[in-house]
């Protein structure tokens, strides 16, 4: 159940990097979904956003250390 989690928390922060929901993100990363299961399967967060057109989330996540 516990990795069945962090696999549907993983997709939701990846999912919303590149539709460029910054509210989602946000979210998310308050919520303690870690990134870093994120970057492990797509990559790196902030290419995912630069390839998709997504400045605005680009620069949030490279401002919250968040690679």
């Amino acid at each position: 159940l516990i990795k069945r989690r962090v696999q549907d928390d993983r997709d939701k922060l990846y999912n919303a990097v590149r539709r460029g929901d910054l509210l989602a993100v946000q979210a998310l990363l308050s919520s303690n979904v870690s990134w870093k299961e994120t970057v492990k399967k797509y990559g790196s967060l902030v290419e995912i956003a630069k390839a998709n057109n997504r400045e605005t989330i680009a620069i949030y996540l490279i401002d919250q250390n968040i690679r």
